[in-house]
């Protein structure tokens, strides 16, 4: 996260008025940084998506998961909600290097829903 003080002196340049906007707009963000529901698809205010997807019904089997960035992610994080039980966190394995359409991921747990947060 970027460093409060360090954000004010880059805005000094500025006039007062605009000065006193620009801080109140960079406190806002700096403090509400947040990922959002992951019964979302868009994080709130990050650059990530979420995407739903089941492991396979094999153990350590690959499973191709569309994530519809059209570019390719250079993140993966597993994430679940809190809001319902029986939501778990499940071993993931990368299988191959992820492309621009697909992630590709194992898992020693079949049939697990995994949500995901993904940035590209």
């Amino acid at each position: 996260m970027a460093d409060r003080a360090y954000v004010e002196s880059l805005l000094q340049v500025f006039s007062s008025d605009e000065r006193r906007s620009l801080q109140k707009a960079f406190e806002e963000t700096l403090t509400f940084l947040r990922l959002g529901d992951v019964a979302a698809t868009q994080s709130v205010n990050m650059a990530g998506t979420y995407i739903t997807s089941t492991t396979s019904g094999t153990a350590d089997e690959e499973v191709a998961i569309r994530h519809n960035l059209g570019e390719i992610p250079y993140m993966v994080m597993p994430v679940m909600s809190l809001a319902s039980t029986g939501n778990q966190m499940v071993p993931l394995r990368v299988t191959r290097a992820a492309d621009d359409q697909y992630l590709y991921l194992a898992s020693p747990t079949t049939g697990a829903v995994i949500t995901l947060y993904l940035e590209a």
